[in-house]
């Protein structure tokens, strides 16, 4: 469907979005269409395994986004556009993007129906069971004990699509799972029954579904399988095995379910032959299971998986010392690739892509107003007669609108700098003590990282908080009150230039780093330099705001080293503002510095 003349398939998805909207916007497709064909699209879209980065989803929904919030405020649209954006992040691996977009969704869900769906349990549930913190898939399942003890009731009342029947047995498997990980073998049990009525319902209702039986039954048999093998049940759990290889061995089990299964299966015979210390059946499966791994390109953690089974069976056959190496090979392995840290990573996804949204949702409240401001400017001048009226009413309008902006933006600043912040901390003091614990005395890229993000979110809190819009005409006019009161100090003079196009818009980090870099430039002149006079230079051209700086001293010598950090600091700034720097010696004719960065597009 996607593929088209010399265009990928991903191109084509967005062509197809980009189409439905403008018929939308031209009135040649109702708004209930267009809803519904962009959410039908976009899980062929995902169902074909075409991958979007989370801004990249953002922007490509801004129209379906500002139906569901502004122009409806319906919350089964809101929960069909958070189900798009948690599949998107579950496809690609982004786990903690994924866990914000399905709290999300449960948290509309269960606005609309007072509890949350399959999806978002299965996604929430999914996450936590791959971090191995059964103690919290647990708490999930007490928490919506009621709602997940209804899903045989529910299947047979047919309140499910067969996504969701199929879904309901994956998630009784995590329950169960992590409830006899957890040691809770009463809670186990009480989820093996309700898995067992859930898988009644489903024989009956979809009794001739081959893909929603296999599915069950992978389901039911795993679940039996981690009982049996942490109850030290071999008999049962071999038998178990068994059953696992003929639904592979199937004509009925689907071919993504068999490769699925396949490495299940060696995995678990694995620990089998482990655990019963039949050393010879356990190396053929970890050998088996290390050339799978090997072949997917896998992740650290299978890595560090078959390297601890390895040293289970180096110690089983008593060679101590190279079980002993094998462990610690297994621990450089999570070292060497950050998995240490892939927690705090996912907190930090998780944190930004709260900011990330946010930051969109005050975008469309912000474009709203000036919709709103153009209309009763019309309306004020569409007659004379209404005029005062209609300008009292305008102002009063306005003034309550801007009152509830500023109390949105402050709300929304305080939420930022509130849930953001000890995220980011936290992430920050482990990465700390991961230096410190290597005896590394500068900051790694993660903690340089972080560091960064922090000062950008309490920089959007600080421009959320503020009533002024700082400008470019301000930094210009703070930068002529320096130069005034250090040339009557320091007796020289100077000359300051703007473009006419200066009253552009500048974040609070934008304006304090580039005030602080121009500072230093002058300061550097006065401790460095031989002069009598100043250059100072701002223009924009679309938007990049370009700055350029001269004295009339005669620069360094082409070989003469430069000491002192003030050059390396404004090229630091700069580099934080995502801009360019360039310092042009031109001995013995001075120098100048010349400063690019990009401003923000003015809607």
């Amino acid at each position: 469907m996607y593929k088209t003349h010399a265009i990928s398939p991903k191109d084509s998805a967005v062509q197809i979005v980009q189409r439905l909207t403008s018929l939308y916007e031209n009135k040649k497709l109702s708004e209930k269409v267009y809803l519904d064909t962009i959410f039908k699209t976009m899980v062929l879209v995902q169902s074909e395994r075409i991958s979007f980065s989370n801004k990249e989803l953002l922007v490509l929904l801004t129209k379906y986004r500002q139906i569901s919030w502004h122009k409806n405020n319906d919350e089964r649209l809101k929960q069909a556009y958070y189900t798009i954006l948690s599949q998107q992040a579950r496809l690609d691996g982004r786990n903690g993007e994924m866990l914000y977009y399905a709290e999300q969704l449960s948290e509309i869900e269960q606005k609309v129906s007072n509890h949350p769906s399959i999806l978002s349990l299965n996604l929430i549930a999914t996450y936590y069971d791959s971090k191995l913190a059964f103690p919290k898939v647990t708490a999930l399942y007490k928490k919506y004990k009621q709602f997940v003890g209804s899903l045989p009731k529910r299947i047979g009342n047919k309140e499910f699509d067969r996504k969701d029947v199929m879904r309901s047995a994956d998630l009784l498997y995590l329950f169960s799972t992590a409830a006899y990980n957890a040691k809770d073998t009463a809670l186990g049990a009480e989820v093996k029954r309700i898995l067992a009525q859930t898988a009644q319902a489903i024989k009956k209702e979809y009794a001739t579904d081959i893909e929603v039986l296999s599915r069950l039954r992978f389901s039911v048999l795993m679940a039996e399988h981690e009982q049996y093998r942490l109850s030290g049940n071999h008999g049962n759990a071999w038998k178990n095995l068994q059953q696992l290889d003929s639904l592979q061995d199937s004509p009925n089990t689907p071919q993504y379910l068999k490769s699925y299964i396949h490495f299940h299966v060696i995995d678990q015979k694995a620990l089998f032959f482990l655990d019963t210390k039949k050393n010879d059946s356990a190396e053929h499966y970890i050998n088996l299971l290390n050339g799978l791994i090997d072949k997917k390109s896998a992740l650290a953690r299978s890595q560090y998986m078959v390297k601890k089974y390895e040293a289970r069976l180096l110690y089983n056959i008593g060679r101590y010392k190279e079980s002993e190496d094998s462990l610690v090979k297994a621990l450089e392995i999570l070292e060497a690739e950050g998995t240490s840290t892939l927690s705090e990573v996912d907190e930090i996804m998780y944190a930004l892509t709260k900011v990330e949204e946010q930051q969109l949702l005050l975008a469309d409240s912000a474009r709203r107003q000036r919709q709103s401001d153009r209309r009763f400017v019309a309306l004020a001048f569409g007659s004379l007669l209404l005029l005062g009226a209609g300008l009292l009413m305008f102002l009063g309008i306005r003034r309550r609108q801007k009152a509830r902006f500023v109390n949105f933006k402050l709300s929304l600043a305080q939420n930022i700098h509130d849930e953001t912040n000890p995220a980011l901390l936290y992430a920050k003091i482990l990465a700390k003590e991961q230096r410190v614990s290597q005896h590394l005395n500068q900051k790694g890229a993660l903690e340089q990282h972080i560091d960064h993000t922090m000062e950008l979110i309490r920089s959007l809190s600080k421009d959320l908080k503020s009533d002024q819009q700082l400008l470019v005409s301000g930094l210009v006019q703070d930068i002529r009150q320096v130069l005034e009161k250090m040339s009557v100090l320091s007796e020289f003079s100077y000359t300051l230039r703007e473009s006419k196009d200066i009253k552009r818009f500048l974040s609070h980090y934008q304006y304090s780093n580039l005030k602080a870099i121009l500072q230093e430039c002058i300061t550097n002149s006065i401790k460095h330099a031989v002069f009598r006079h100043i250059y100072v230079t701002f223009s924009v051209n679309v938007n990049v705001l370009q700055i350029r700086y001269k004295d009339d001293g005669i620069g360094w010598e082409k070989d003469q080293v430069v000491s002192g950090i003030g050059l390396e600091n404004i090229q630091d700034r700069i580099a934080r503002l995502n801009g360019n720097v360039q310092i042009k010696n031109d001995y013995p004719n001075g120098f100048e510095i010349v400063m690019d960065v990009n401003l923000s597009v003015v809607a």
